[in-house]
């Protein structure tokens, strides 16, 4: 299941290609209620996992590892060498490199 606090883009249905941000994932891991940026404000929607895709942090943002060894790690994208991300871990300060189809970006506001 993918964590909570994460951007995502919207692959399917009325919100299709818009930016949201998963808030709670239901039992059983494959629905998600993701807070979805509208002309209006915040739209809530339930979504499958096959609607929606994880969105790329770039540098400098927060991330969040989805999977792997370091799963539910988070820290700083501080840079990226083709497919993988050098991060600073916020636990440790170390740097990791992470390949980017594990990072997401983290949005705890």
């Amino acid at each position: 299941p993918l964590p909570v606090d994460i951007e995502v883009r919207v692959l399917a249905g009325v919100h299709s290609g818009k930016v949201g941000k998963i808030t709670q994932a239901r039992a059983g891991g494959g629905r998600y209620v993701v807070g979805v940026s509208a002309d209006d404000g915040i739209v809530v929607a339930e979504l499958a996992r096959h609607e929606i895709e994880v969105v790329a942090p770039g540098k400098k943002d927060q991330i969040i590892i989805v999977h792997g060894d370091l799963m539910n790690s988070t820290g700083t994208l501080i840079g990226v060498d083709g497919t993988d991300g050098i991060v600073k871990m916020d636990t440790t300060n170390d740097i990791k490199i992470v390949e980017l189809r594990s990072c997401a970006k983290l949005v705890r506001a």
